[in-house]
């Protein structure tokens, strides 16, 4: 995940943004906001952590379904 995958995140659940007289940025969060913040974090890094299972094998052979499996229960962790 990159600087730019964050600031996105964050533009996507900030409230407002607000430019102050130098050009300074300030993303403004509520409660809700902060948790929908953390929860796509979350779940994009959760994602990339999947990505790596999955890379690490040559996923169209049978005999390496432990990065399937890995790759799984990563994604599952969003859903409890």
């Amino acid at each position: 995940m990159t600087g730019g995958d964050v600031l996105r995140m964050a533009l996507e659940t900030a409230l407002d943004l607000d430019t102050d007289r130098e050009g300074f940025e300030t993303f403004l969060f509520d409660c809700k906001g902060i948790a929908r913040f953390a929860k796509s974090i979350a779940a994009a890094e959760r994602e990339a952590c999947a990505k790596v299972c999955e890379s690490l094998f040559d996923l169209d052979d049978d005999s390496c379904s432990e990065a399937e499996q890995c790759a799984a229960a990563i994604r599952a962790r969003g859903q409890a």
